[in-house]
């Protein structure tokens, strides 16, 4: 059962390698996206993650597929994020 629970602690193996991806194709994306896809502070945008999944599924962007691994990892880890914030604001607790 441990290891069902625990899947999270072993999805990352490469921490900040979508951040580094985005950095380095920087002038693509803005080009593709039309805004910058980072955050002042050198995070990656949620709508950025969703934007580049949706170029690539219309075969506008092209990624190497452990990139596209990485990029369905972050939504899903921005999902799970944004809904544990909910859960407890609906219940009073922070």
């Amino acid at each position: 059962m441990a290891g069902k629970n625990n899947w999270i602690q072993h999805a990352v193996r490469h921490p900040g390698s979508l951040r580094e991806w985005f950095q380095k194709n920087k002038k693509k994306l803005e080009h593709h996206l039309h805004y910058d896809p980072l955050k002042p502070d050198g995070e990656i945008k949620k709508k950025a993650v969703n934007d580049v999944l949706k170029l690539v599924k219309e075969g506008r962007l092209r990624v190497q597929r452990k990139t596209l691994h990485r990029l369905y990892l972050a939504r899903t880890l921005f999902r799970l994020q944004s809904k544990g914030h909910k859960k407890h604001r609906r219940h009073g607790r922070r």
